[in-house]
């Protein structure tokens, strides 16, 4: 189906099966649909007791897109796919994901280079100690990306994001402000925060201050606030650090105007 240069290979050796999915040119003979008209394939196993047993049974490779709509907020429950796809849909079930967050998706080379398309908890450091080399290309946030980098996806400015108009605040002080000020025009709104502190005066929900509990609570968080039906929604954004870095890419896309 694909090259597996080296790189490829060590990644896969240390984070499969796992939240890592790897971008690598792809064999001729790969469907075109399965490829998105691009020239590479994107390949991931899953670390689930489930999702294996249905590989190991079948004996076959799973081609799928997301289990959510274009765009929208993804699922990390059986209830956040039929809510979003509808009840017909067949759903195999083994409960809410644990990682949260979309997988880290890299770009190999067949020269063994190698770049981050879409972070994820699976770090840029993790990546590079295992590699033996940094990436050869770091893209900025919302940039339209290379013309020789894939498409992915997750690359779109607009992405991840709830029906009800979403706003960012740096601050929680802001956020408060910005509560206040909607509900003197009687705009209704909800809020989700970071941390313990000082609350606004709207219905709200608080994610622990870690990276790895609020990639893991994120979307279930967004999901029950966006079914709350108010006008506007308020989200405190974690620092522009490393370890926030994948959160911050799935907040800032799910805020895009």
């Amino acid at each position: 189906m694909t090259d597996f240069p080296e790189t490829a290979q060590k990644l896969a050796q240390a984070f499969w099966p796992g939240a890592l999915t790897l971008v690598l040119p792809a064999q001729p003979h790969v469907s075109r649909v399965v490829r998105g008209d691009e020239p590479t394939v994107a390949l991931r196993v899953p670390n689930h007791p489930l999702a294996l047993q249905l590989l190991q049974q079948s004996g076959l490779c799973v081609a799928a897109p997301s289990a959510n709509l274009f765009t929208q907020l993804s699922p990390t429950t059986a209830a956040h796919v039929e809510a979003g796809l509808g009840a017909q849909i067949a759903v195999l079930d083994g409960g809410a994901c644990n990682v949260g967050i979309e997988s880290t998706i890299v770009s190999v080379t067949a020269d063994g280079h190698w770049q981050i398309l879409r972070p994820g908890m699976i770090s840029e450091a993790d990546i590079a100690k295992v590699a033996g080399a940094d990436q050869q290309l770091k893209l900025v946030a919302h940039e339209a990306p290379p013309t020789i980098t894939p498409k992915v996806p997750g690359q779109h400015a607009l992405h991840y994001s709830p029906h009800t108009p979403l706003s960012l605040f740096n601050s929680r002080d802001a956020l408060i402000a910005s509560c206040a000020s909607l509900q003197t025009s009687d705009t209704r709104c909800a809020a989700l925060l970071i941390g313990e502190g000082a609350t606004p005066p709207c219905e709200f929900l608080t994610l622990q201050n870690e990276p790895q509990k609020v990639a893991e609570q994120l979307y279930a968080k967004l999901h029950a606030l966006d079914a709350l039906k108010v006008d506007r929604l308020l989200v405190e954004l974690p620092p522009a650090t490393a370890p926030w870095l994948a959160v911050l890419d799935r907040l800032t896309r799910a805020g895009h105007q």
